[in-house]
């Protein structure tokens, strides 16, 4: 599997060509599967907020899930990004993408139905691990660096330094 999220007492886990399984880690001795769902591309990164997954899928873009039922997953949302998106972070109404060489691509999730990829960031950089705090957004470079955005307006994302 890809990545991870714990929410609660169950992980999520994108599971790269397999979609996303909810599992029941209450009992860490004998965890149970609760509930899996089907993605179009590869999963790589998952993040749980209020009953609803966000999901980076490879090839494809965002995915919003319904997992108030585990075991009735249900698609909200989608927004296509055209770049490959690897890993997510959530702050406030947004989901920031990593999209590797093709840079960040920022995702206003206000309305989880109607997702809407509002600003790109692209540079001389393979973007890797993204971390948003409050206007800042951080983003490791496969290079080894750390590249800080500006995310105060997420129309136009500015380079803070790298």
């Amino acid at each position: 599997s890809e990545g991870i999220f714990i929410y609660g007492d169950k992980a999520f886990v994108a599971r790269q060509a397999k979609g996303v399984s909810i599992v029941d880690i209450s009992n860490t001795i004998l965890p149970e599967e609760l509930g899996n769902y089907e993605t179009a591309g590869s999963t790589d990164a998952i993040a749980v907020r209020d009953n609803l997954a966000f999901v980076a899928e490879r090839s494809n873009g965002l995915r919003v899930l319904d997992v108030s039922d585990p075991a009735n997953i249900a698609k909200v949302g989608f927004v296509g990004t055209a770049e490959s998106p690897e890993k997510l972070s959530l702050f406030g109404d947004y989901a920031y993408l990593s999209c590797s060489m093709e840079g960040v691509r920022i995702v206003d999730i206000s309305d989880p139905e109607d997702p809407v990829l509002n600003g790109i960031y692209s540079g001389d950089f393979d973007a890797e691990e993204i971390f948003v705090k409050e206007d800042t957004l951080y983003v490791s470079n496969q290079d080894g660096g750390l590249l800080m955005i500006d995310v105060s307006d997420p129309l136009h994302p500015q380079e803070i330094a790298s």
